[in-house]
């Protein structure tokens, strides 16, 4: 029960892949690019339910596993699953596009604050060692190979209003909503109604700091939204940024210019406070 609760979600190794440049990582010693999203597929009654995990910028291939939990371990059985079938096909309990892939069932045993779940024999078709907790998910494709640390994302709803006065003044300004980012290093760009338009975008980083930056001082991880515009490049400029809690449900930032606001909860659906 824990590890289907701990399970899914949508995970990303962003922040891995910025300070493994940042830190000058060895090539041999880094994980690719990886982003991917875990979802529970409710199956009819008597049919365990499966656990799918597909890569949004990597195979086409995507790999599930059921749980059957032991006395001393949780089994997954791992499966196969045909490239463009949906969570809504699996849900029927249909086997076609299933396939058994027993060297790729995983072993989880929970230690100290995680579960880790090796595979029983070699497995291209999914991971090697998989490393589970509320808030992560450490991908290991190949025995010996680099974790992929992939962080836990959360989904934010943003606006943007130029000029950014928040309706003090009564000044008329243009709103740019329903921008979607998540908290992983997810940008979400629009383009301005000024004389001259612009691209600007936001960026949202749970930023995991494997480093400080002075000796001595240690350096909190920080919820990070940036405001950013597209230089014509194909390298985004930073105009500026604004930090708080990682846990922060909200964030925002304002330049009297140009005011950005990002949430959780939308304003609209949000209860009142004393």
């Amino acid at each position: 029960m824990v590890m289907a609760s701990v399970l899914p979600g949508l995970y990303s190794n962003g922040e891995q892949r910025f300070f493994d440049e940042r830190l000058k990582v060895p090539a041999a010693e880094r994980a690719a690019a990886m982003k991917l999203t875990v979802t529970r597929v409710n199956r009819p009654a008597g049919a365990p339910p499966l656990f799918v995990f597909r890569q949004a910028n990597g195979p086409t291939w995507a790999y599930a596993a059921t749980l059957e939990a032991g006395p001393a371990a949780v089994l997954l059985v791992a499966f196969t699953v045909v490239a463009g079938m949906s969570d809504a096909q699996l849900a029927t309990g249909q086997t076609v596009g299933l396939t058994t892939v027993p060297s790729c069932n995983l072993i989880s045993r929970r230690e100290a604050g995680q579960f880790r779940a090796t595979a029983v024999g070699p497995c291209a078709a999914g991971p090697q060692e998989l490393l589970m907790t509320g808030g992560s998910l450490w991908w290991r494709a190949s025995a010996g190979g680099p974790f992929a640390r992939l962080n836990r994302a959360r989904q934010f709803e943003c606006h943007v209003d130029m000029p950014g006065s928040g309706g003090i003044r009564g000044e008329v300004f243009n709103r740019y909503a329903d921008l979607q980012v998540d908290d992983q290093g997810t940008e979400a760009w629009f383009t301005t109604k000024e004389a001259v338009p612009r691209k600007l975008g936001l960026r949202l980083r749970n930023v995991d700091w494997p480093m400080n930056n002075k000796a001595g001082t240690f350096t909190r991880d920080s919820l990070t939204l940036y405001l950013i515009e597209d230089s014509g490049d194909g390298v985004p400029r930073n105009l500026t940024y604004a930090w708080t809690e990682p846990s922060a449900r909200r964030i925002g930032l304002n330049t009297v210019a140009i005011l950005a606001n990002c949430y959780m909860e939308a304003p609209t659906t949000a209860k009142p406070e004393f």
